[in-house]
């Protein structure tokens, strides 16, 4: 996916979790925090909620895509490469990133999302 790698250069302008379906609640859905976004993107596909938490995560991540692509387009940005993945990732693939990235330090799961997504990026794709 492109456009999420491409929207990691946006956040460097200015700036393993898991979960049951019973442990969602409303304000997870919210994605205030990069913890609730990595809950939604570690759920386990085993039921409906874990697949609407699934979609969500997913759509998040075409949805910041999306935004970055855009705003180059329109010329609101630069385009900059800040993380060198050395092939296209699914958006499985990016939030299995986000997951284990946020996962690794309790603190991280209190940044903002995209933050913690472009520092996961580029973190563990960094550029030569």
């Amino acid at each position: 996916m492109q456009r999420i790698l491409g929207a990691i250069a946006i956040l460097s302008m200015g700036a393993i979790a898991s979960a049951n379906a019973q442990d969602f609640g409303e304000d997870d859905f919210a994605a205030r925090t990069a913890g609730q976004v990595a809950d939604l993107c570690a759920a386990a596909d085993e039921s409906a909620l874990d697949r609407y938490a699934l979609g969500f995560c997913y759509g998040w991540l075409e949805g910041v895509g999306q935004f970055y692509e855009q705003a180059v387009a329109d010329g609101t940005i630069a385009e900059q490469k800040v993380a060198c993945p050395g092939k296209e990732l699914s958006r499985k693939e990016w939030a299995d990133v986000l997951v284990g990235w946020v996962g690794a330090d309790p603190a991280r799961r209190d940044l903002t999302p995209l933050k913690a997504l472009g520092d996961a990026a580029k973190e563990t794709f960094p550029c030569p």
